[in-house]
């Protein structure tokens, strides 16, 4: 970054895809050090990394290349206080939760393993330990329509127990050799055209 112009004293790192609490603790814990192992590095050539997070932390703290923001992404059934505490160990700063939907029946439909109710407890237990929440919603679930997309979109920002900091649209994908896959094929299941999603995002945003 730095090669380019830009400034690169402030990192926010990003680590999504999957579920990160399904990992081991003690992997996770590894892969964070190593992160900021890279970053103090980048500021001290001599710098010796050394098996242990705090103390990668505290030199990381003065670095000239700072971690400033953690980001990870997770699902909601796997948020305890015990998820809690080990990510305020790692430094998590944000959350990001694969809500995919607000309505039950669309969750269980399309197997989702958790329902809405869990999303108000894992956003109630982040939320008091302060982390800043960004919440994923995916559009043309089997069971959905527009209609009942609006309505689910609009229960992000009325519910006082859901109201994220950050939201990340991205409509549900057909892929092969998926069940949903199947049933596209037997007729169960019909994709939005380009111009309902269109319409359904352009109604929805604020």
């Amino acid at each position: 970054f730095e090669g380019i112009g830009h400034e690169a004293d402030k990192v926010e790192l990003l680590i999504l895809g999957g579920t990160w609490s399904a990992y081991s603790k003690e992997y996770r814990e590894w892969f964070v050090r190593r992160c900021l192992d890279a970053m103090n590095t980048a500021s001290d050539a001599k710098y010796a990394p050394v098996d242990s997070l705090a103390a990668t932390q505290t030199y990381n703290a003065k670095a000239s290349h700072r971690n400033v923001g953690l980001v990870i992404e997770t699902r909601p059934d796997w948020i305890t206080p015990a998820e809690i505490r080990h990510l305020r160990q790692l430094g998590v700063t944000k959350v990001q939760i694969g809500v995919q939907s607000l309505d039950d029946e669309i969750l269980t439909l399309n197997k989702r393993g958790h329902d809405v109710a869990s999303v108000r407890q894992a956003l109630g237990l982040l939320r008091t330990a302060g982390f800043k929440l960004h919440l994923h919603w995916m559009p043309n679930l089997y069971g959905a329509t527009p209609a009942k997309d609006r309505a689910d979109f609009a229960r992000f920002f009325d519910d006082p127990a859901i109201r994220p900091d950050e939201l990340k649209i991205y409509p549900c994908s057909l892929i092969k050799e998926t069940e949903l896959y199947d049933r596209w094929l037997a007729g169960d299941y019909a994709p939005y055209s380009q111009d309902e999603l269109v319409a359904l995002l352009a109604d929805v945003k604020p």
